[in-house]
């Protein structure tokens, strides 16, 4: 210790630190130098409250929309269609404006959106259409295991003495003869 610290000390003028803020008012945090130059924490939606908040108001959005949607749905069922007035027949300003009024945009409009993962389907005001999965297939007049009288495709060989084969001659002449990047996915 020093001569200026031990006087201090001995004075009872020591610095002790007890851990409480000397204002009320809330400190500035330093800056990440790393990410000064960048949009990191600079926008409101990379804070996670905000992205919370978010979230839970587009959980809401979406369930209030399954809501609407299912009683649009029950009281079509209970309802009869109503009777069509005829072509001919003369109708003023004031009518015209009531049906555009009460035809909700997008009602009576089909929307497919054909995805690379999904395949949506559903009116243009559903906030949720129907979602089904894209698959490409084709149907098989035959079991693959039932092809060839059941034996497996490529055939694996067997050596007589029980040691392990070459993993490239395990399966045969036909696959030993094709290079690896040709059985391997091509993105």
């Amino acid at each position: 210790m020093g001569k200026k610290s031990r006087s201090m000390r001995d004075e009872g003028l020591q610095r002790t630190d007890n851990s409480m803020d000397l204002t009320s008012w809330p400190q500035v945090v330093a800056i990440n130098q790393k990410n000064y130059y960048t949009d990191y924490l600079k926008r409101d939606d990379q804070f996670l409250a905000y992205r919370l908040q978010n979230e839970e108001n587009r959980s809401r959005m979406a369930k209030a929309a399954k809501e609407r949607d299912r009683a649009l749905a029950m009281s079509k069922q209970n309802e009869l269609p109503l009777p069509e007035e005829e072509a001919d027949q003369d109708t003023t300003m004031g009518e015209v404006g009531n049906e555009e009024e009460e035809a909700v945009a997008g009602s009576k409009t089909i929307v497919v959106h054909v995805g690379s993962q999904n395949l949506r389907i559903g009116l243009a005001s559903d906030a949720l259409p129907k979602t089904i999965p894209m698959v490409i297939a084709h149907r098989s007049e035959t079991n693959e295991s039932e092809e060839n009288g059941g034996e497996p495709k490529p055939k694996r060989l067997k050596m007589d003495d029980g040691e392990m084969m070459e993993p490239e001659k395990m399966f045969g002449p036909d696959v030993s003869d094709h290079p690896i990047r040709d059985s391997m996915r091509r993105d």
